[in-house]
């Protein structure tokens, strides 16, 4: 899994064998070690996303049961 940030279009890219994994069984499984290491991953990528966003979107809130749109 690669999270890269471009300002115009930040995204999550999945290996071939990621895909694979997410289409056969729907998920993606950690061992706990392994999830901790991915959350603290991304809160960090988060955090610089955040930094990087113009004024108007970093004071934007979200609720849980909004919807997002991907593409």
């Amino acid at each position: 899994m690669r999270i890269e940030y471009k300002p115009e279009e930040p995204n999550i890219s999945f290996s071939w064998k990621e895909r694979w994994i997410i289409f056969t069984k729907g998920k993606l499984v950690f061992a706990p070690k392994d999830f901790k290491h991915f959350c603290n991953a991304l809160f960090n990528i988060l955090v610089e996303f955040q930094k990087k966003f113009e004024p108007k979107l970093q004071n934007l809130t979200t609720d849980l049961d909004d919807d997002i749109k991907t593409s």
